[in-house]
């Protein structure tokens, strides 16, 4: 069969996942020509993701294992397997499970784009992964980091550091989304924070002080100057997800600033379009500081994972510009804010252009 078989954390109510998946499926139909588009994702109200899509997972399974068992079946119908974007590579169990995959599908061609690879948790984790890849055609990476891991575990193979897969976005015709973007007046400061420790297990207290800082934070703004606070959930997960530390803040906040909240979407460009409009962004999102530097608008990045500190190095992120999402100074943060609204702190070193072209080479090499 003419499908392609995409592997991600996709359908898991994260608009980051939810634009990687929007960009590969616009990608194999693109420049693998296929008509047929399987992925492990439960079913999304997604609209880039058109006729042809088909979610492997379901929400509601009468049988233990029926969702691997689908995957599995998906992947023998495809010519492809292709892994697109996202952290994924850093366990054994689930690499190896990658590796079934390819195993099952045809003679086309397998490849990896727009990946973070690693920190793995073992020795067997970096061998799996090592084993998958001399099997691929091509292993496209987001950052430096992944490109050292790759080279030094694979040295043979052909890998190339290209850059995340959101800049391709903007480019998808769903909803005239180019047309929508940067064309309103700027206003406000928009936020996009998460409860990472819940979400992995680790010292929630670190979660307390974080709503205590960015509360303290939000104490030094001016009501007039800002005129508007926008929360942006990008992780819709019922327990996990973001609504709670955005909510709980927002009940804090001074009745003098006018705050709206926007829920997660399972369509990316809701958010994107939301973060055109903005004059500056708190971003603990990765892909929400990624949003943003798509589309030109001025992010302070409140890091919480290796992987939020790597892209900001990639880029070239200001030290100014980049906090970690606990031991920061509100002091300092709103004093980075205040130069941000004053144009005078300078953009990333990378231009969006050239992440642009970055992004494209992740694809661009099935052309040559």
């Amino acid at each position: 069969m003419n499908a392609a078989f995409l592997y991600g954390y996709y359908g898991m109510k994260n608009t980051g996942d939810d634009a990687l998946l929007s960009v590969c499926n616009w990608g194999v139909r693109k420049y693998l020509k296929v008509q047929k588009v399987f992925a492990t994702s439960t079913k999304i109200n997604n609209p880039y993701l058109g006729d042809g899509f088909s979610p492997v997972y379901r929400s509601k399974v009468f049988l233990r294992g029926e969702n691997s068992l689908r995957a599995y079946l998906a992947a023998s119908l495809s010519s492809s397997v292709v892994f697109g974007g996202g952290s994924v590579f850093h366990t054994a169990k689930y690499i190896n499970k990658m590796a079934q995959f390819v195993k099952f599908a045809g003679k086309g061609l397998h490849f990896a784009v727009g990946v973070g690879v690693g920190p793995f948790r073992d020795l067997n984790a970096e061998r799996a992964c090592a084993k998958l890849f001399n099997n691929l055609s091509f292993v496209g990476v987001r950052d430096q980091l992944s490109f050292d891991i790759v080279t030094d575990i694979c040295p043979n193979i052909r890998c190339e550091k290209t850059f995340d897969l959101a800049p391709l976005l903007p480019l998808l015709s769903s909803n005239n989304l180019n047309s929508k973007i940067n064309t309103q007046p700027k206003k406000g400061i928009g936020f996009a924070l998460c409860d990472y420790e819940s979400f992995v297990g680790g010292d929630t207290k670190r979660e307390i002080i974080r709503r205590e800082k960015i509360k303290k934070f939000i104490d030094l703004l001016d009501p007039n100057e800002v005129q508007e606070l926008i929360f942006i959930d990008f992780n819709g997960h019922y327990k996990f997800g973001d609504h709670k530390i955005h909510n709980e803040i927002i009940g804090k906040i001074d009745k003098r600033f006018k705050v709206t909240h926007i829920s997660y979407h399972s369509n990316p460009g809701i958010a994107l379009r939301a973060i055109s409009n903005l004059r500056a962004m708190v971003a603990m999102r990765l892909h929400s500081a990624i949003f943003s530097y798509v589309v030109n608008i001025p992010s302070i990045i409140l890091s919480y994972h290796e992987k939020c500190n790597q892209w900001a190095n990639d880029i070239g992120v200001p030290s100014s510009c980049l906090f970690d999402s606990v031991s920061f100074d509100p002091s300092e943060l709103s004093d980075s804010v205040r130069l941000i609204l004053d144009g005078k702190i300078p953009g990333p070193i990378l231009s969006p252009s050239k992440a642009l072209e970055l992004a494209f080479k992740n694809w661009t090499w099935l052309d040559e």
